[in-house]
């Protein structure tokens, strides 16, 4: 009798387990093509399309625009036609701002950002599809509540090395994983460990220079800081144990040899008699103090002064590198404390106009546009790399030279698109641009400020300024 009823309960709770799982599963794949849903078939890999769908597709260039309609009538052979591309250049704010030109556009997340509720929300699902595949960073805050905006391609800065250079200074340059730094290289504390070796055949460790605050934000992110990595728009966290490991990185400068210090020798005549006779001299070495580098970072690269270097795209480098005899190579910049530093990029991506009639058929263009394959076709209007994330480069047939530039904007921060919490005129990220903390940061290079008295001020400064602009004038 206890073998029977122990059968029965068993049978029993399998049963509510059977019937809870089949609820369950089709609880969350039950979707419908309401026009406001986004509905995906995870056996076909695609998203399903509305009945009577019809897009007008923004594109950058005239080969993409042509995958996306041949692609789509071969993947949906029963909405032929649905797709209208029109290639212009991404859309500027005063553009966007006389009224939506297309059902999905280009333009850069900054400007994605003022319009956010004119946005379509395509939902978890394409998050989780075509954004994976977006490193996170890069998407900073827009996703947060929703998924609006898909980032595409992104400029900036980036690192640079000579590996002509590095091998006749005798380094092993074997690159252990992936198109990065050298494993011998890879790390600033590495790169300060051989600076004598790098300075016996060259002027410059690397060129760090003062002079402009948009370049040095990269030096501010050694201990994991970002501007506003917080997401909250008046909390820019300069007061946070992270931005205060990051300055270290810039004692660590100042600790170091990182160029050649001017060595002069006085001959000075011996005060004593004792000391040495009257027609002996006595040479002094005298060695400068560290001092402020003037801006070098291309001058000295191509001089073949330094070793390392960083560039922004705008500086028509392709050129440079392609009549160079040395071998130049795109990496990412070195590591602190195992971290990537992360300078500014900007970014470029696909929004959907809120009142989309077909969302669903409007997410399968952007799984389609961002494919693999179609990213081979894509070309950007002005000038921008391709975003994808660099643990799904498998998925990419690209040569090594391109890798290497997607892979160095991998770890760049975005100018945050979140407003002060009080005032939503103001983004958060004018706080960089507005408050010059370069003063404080030379004095901490030079040994006048210690690395928490640098913290203190600036903080201090960035506190005055949310005092002045964190303040909501309607009230």
């Amino acid at each position: 009798m206890k073998k029977n009823r122990l059968l029965v309960f068993t049978i029993a709770i399998a049963f509510i387990i059977g019937l809870g799982s089949t609820v369950y599963f089709m609880v969350n794949n039950m979707c419908s093509l309401d026009g406001e849903s986004v509905c995906y078939n995870k056996d076909k890999e695609q998203f399903q399309i509305e009945d009577g769908a019809k897009l007008i597709v923004q594109v950058e260039n005239k080969e993409l625009g042509q995958y996306l309609q041949e692609t789509w009538d071969k993947e949906h052979p029963e909405h032929k036609g649905a797709i209208k591309t029109n290639v212009q250049k991404p859309l500027s704010v005063k553009e966007l701002s006389q009224g939506f030109p297309y059902d999905i556009m280009v333009t850069s997340q900054n400007n994605a950002a003022y319009f956010i509720n004119d946005m379509q929300n395509l939902g978890n699902t394409l998050g989780s599809v075509v954004g994976s595949k977006i490193p996170i960073q890069l998407q900073d805050a827009i996703n947060i509540k929703g998924y609006y905006f898909v980032q595409n391609s992104i400029d900036g800065w980036f690192f640079v090395y000579n590996e002509t250079l590095l091998e006749e200074m005798g380094f092993d340059l074997t690159i252990s994983e992936g198109v990065g730094l050298p494993d011998a290289l890879e790390s600033w504390e590495l790169i300060f460990e051989n600076s004598d070796k790098i300075l016996e055949k060259s002027k410059y460790v690397f060129p760090l220079t003062f002079s402009d605050q948009n370049s040095f934000y990269p030096f501010l992110t050694g201990g994991r800081w970002g501007l506003n990595f917080t997401n909250r728009g008046s909390v820019p966290g300069f007061d946070s144990r992270e931005f205060r490991e990051g300055l270290h990185l810039i004692s660590e400068f100042t600790n170091h040899d990182y160029y050649k210090l001017d060595e002069k020798k006085e001959k000075e005549k011996p005060q004593k008699p004792d000391e040495a006779s009257e027609n002996e001299e006595v040479e002094e070495e005298i060695i400068e103090p560290k001092k402020l580098l003037p801006w070098l970072y291309e001058e000295a690269f191509y001089k073949r002064e330094t070793p390392f270097t960083m560039l922004h795209s705008s500086m028509k480098y392709e050129q440079r590198f392609e009549k160079s005899e040395d071998v130049y190579k795109v990496s990412p910049f070195p590591t602190y404390k195992n971290h990537h530093l992360s300078p500014m990029g900007e970014v470029n991506g696909y929004m959907v106009r809120g009142d989309v009639e077909f969302p669903s058929a409007s997410a399968e263009v952007l799984r389609i546009l961002r494919s693999p394959e179609a990213l081979k076709q894509y070309k950007s209007a002005d000038g921008k790399t391709l975003i994808y994330n660099r643990s799904n480069f498998d998925d990419l047939d690209f040569e090594e030279t391109d890798l290497r530039k997607i892979l160095s904007y991998n770890y760049s921060d975005t100018p945050s698109v979140l407003a002060l919490d009080n005032n939503p005129n103001k983004l958060a990220r004018s706080l960089y641009d507005e408050v010059d903390i370069m003063d404080i940061l030379e004095k901490l290079y030079l040994n006048e400020l210690t690395v928490e008295e640098t913290q203190k001020e600036i903080n201090e400064r960035a506190q005055a300024w949310l005092e002045e602009f964190d303040i909501n004038d309607d009230e």
